[in-house]
């Protein structure tokens, strides 16, 4: 039987879903502090230490800035994402697999980070040069201030493996 209303739980049941409520608006007040107890980017006090994935844009090297583990696995397939990417040579054509790997960035900010989006929207898969390119999309995560690490990872995936099923399906009308 569903339940509509939170008054309508027990309250043993109530009292769980608060200190709940209370953890998550205490993790959301720490997101963007630097404190050796709390993940810089998450606020989960969950075993915070220093990242290691090497993009200096995310903000990792910086003094006091801890990650939680399930932060530092984000910001590792991020960077592999972004190595990929930027290992791609500048095409003009459509089918070019940097603007694909680029798309997915852009289209799974679009859900998660308006500001994110606007700021890798200045940036051109087709027409910027590959350091220029590299450049602008990794400042693009200091400019919006951006934290929601872990979100992006999750969307980034999302639009691959739809690329993929969709690289599929054509594959396979093709075939016929």
């Amino acid at each position: 039987m569903p339940i509509n209303n939170v008054s309508e739980l027990n309250s043993e049941a109530r009292a769980h879903i608060e200190t709940l409520i209370e953890q998550l608006l205490v993790e959301q007040k720490r997101v963007g502090i630097a404190s050796p107890l709390s993940c810089f980017y998450c606020g989960s006090g969950n075993n915070p230490s220093q990242c290691t994935c090497g993009v200096k844009s995310f903000g990792c090297t910086q003094p006091f800035v801890n990650a939680c583990p399930d932060c530092v696995s984000a910001h590792r397939k991020l960077a592999r994402h972004f190595g990929k990417m930027f290992s791609f040579p500048k095409s003009n054509r459509v089918d070019s697999r940097r603007a694909a790997y680029f798309r997915h960035v852009v289209e799974a900010s679009e859900k998660i980070d308006a500001n994110l989006c606007r700021e890798l929207t200045k940036t051109d898969a087709w027409d910027d040069g590959d350091r220029v390119f590299a450049q602008r999309t990794l400042a693009s995560f200091r400019k919006a201030h951006f934290t929601k690490f872990q979100a992006l990872a999750r969307g980034i995936a999302e639009e691959s493996d739809a690329y993929i099923v969709k690289s599929i399906g054509r594959l396979f009308r093709t075939v016929r």
